[in-house]
C-alpha cells in the first residue's frame, strides 16, 4: 500500500527489506499482511529482514494487536531474524510489547542493525 510501506527483496544481502511510514490502518495492516505473503511465495519463508520504522508512527492499540496476532502466524511473516531501525522509544517499547520473540532487535541506526544481521548470530 502506497505511502505506508514497502517490501523489497535484496539480493545482494540476501535479506528482505520492509520500511513503514506514517499512521496505520487496520486495512494497512491488512494489505501489508496479503503483500508480506506474496512476497514470501516469491522468495521463500527463512530470509533474515532488515525493518526500517524510523518514519512509523505510534499505533492505536487495535492496529498494535493487529499486528501482534499478525506476527505470530507463521505463514505471514519471514521466519529469519528481523533488525528493526527505530527512532522513536515509544514506538520501540509498543513493538517490544507484542514482538517478544528473539529473533528480534532492536537498533538506531541502520549500520548496526546490518552489522548484527551480518554476524548470523542470534538476537542479543
Amino acid at each position: 500500500m502506497e505511502g505506508f510501506y514497502s517490501i523489497d527483496f535484496d539480493p545482494e544481502l540476501n535479506i528482505v527489506r520492509l520500511s513503514s511510514y506514517g499512521f496505520w490502518t487496520l486495512e494497512v495492516v491488512d494489505q501489508f499482511a496479503r503483500d508480506v505473503k506474496h512476497v514470501r511465495s516469491i522468495v521463500g519463508a527463512h530470509h533474515d529482514c532488515l525493518m526500517d520504522g524510523s518514519l512509523c508512527e505510534v499505533r492505536t492499540p487495535e492496529v498494535a494487536d493487529a499486528l501482534a496476532r499478525l506476527a505470530q502466524k507463521e505463514d505471514h511473516v519471514f521466519l529469519g531474524r528481523t533488525a528493526m531501525v527505530m527512532s522513536s522509544t515509544l514506538l520501540k517499547m509498543q513493538n517490544r510489547r507484542f514482538l517478544k520473540d528473539d529473533r528480534f532487535e532492536y537498533f538506531d541506526n541502520e549500520e548496526a542493525a546490518l552489522q548484527w544481521l551480518a554476524t548470523g548470530g542470534p538476537a542479543t
